[in-house]
């Protein structure tokens, strides 16, 4: 997915920022297919080592009349699971798991380059596509600082404030706010589902430091 694709930070930080989703519309209803999902990809709703995980059910997408009178047109809601690792032993651990469930869904998976198609070869798998982000262009002076923006990115859709990541920062370093705090506060706000709570806590001990 695009939206995972402009985190920031050095490539040595990202190596600690592997986002893995599954998206797709089930046979039955949206209960049944939380029961599925969570039973045919091990860890991605309930169990793992992740840092941050979620499963979202989205609206059926509005259809035409005369398309929805067809047969094949499925109505069922479709569901997003998104799930987050801060170690390549953990995301290399998740796929194994996820290649052995043989879902037949597809999955993507985000992070440096080098190391996700790392764990794909250790596993014997391969991607189907492969998507970069080519940076940052235009009036990039008018950007946040660059830890904000570290911060700000790791939601895919851009749901947490720059202004509130400083203010939250100057809370924290004054003493008023718990580290831990700041980051649940800013999780929350995460709809996509794909924030890394390890990485804004170091992001955080910059700010403060």
């Amino acid at each position: 997915m695009t939206h995972s694709l402009h985190r920031q930070g050095s490539k040595e930080e990202l190596k600690r920022d592997y986002v893995v989703m599954a998206m797709g519309r089930g046979a039955g209803a949206l209960a049944s297919q939380k029961a599925q999902l969570s039973r045919k990809l091990p860890g991605l709703y309930a169990a793992g080592r992740a840092v941050y995980r979620k499963l979202m059910s989205l609206r059926a997408p509005k259809r035409k009349k005369a398309a929805a009178k067809k047969e094949h047109v499925k109505k069922e809601p479709e569901f997003k699971g998104a799930v987050v690792f801060d170690s390549r032993q953990d995301v290399l651990d998740y796929l194994k798991r996820l290649k052995d469930a043989d879902t037949g869904r597809s999955v993507v998976v985000s992070g440096v380059i080098d190391e996700v198609d790392g764990c794909l070869r250790e596993i014997g798998l391969r991607p189907h596509t492969v998507q970069f982000s080519l940076g940052v262009f235009g009036k990039t002076e008018r950007l946040p600082g660059d830890d904000v923006l570290e911060m700000t990115t790791l939601c895919g859709h851009d749901m947490i404030s720059s202004n509130l990541v400083q203010k939250l920062a100057r809370e924290v370093g004054r003493g008023k706010m718990d580290k831990e705090k700041a980051v649940e506060t800013m999780a929350g706000l995460c709809k996509c589902g794909i924030f890394n709570k390890t990485r804004a806590m170091e992001i955080l001990d910059k700010m403060t430091g």
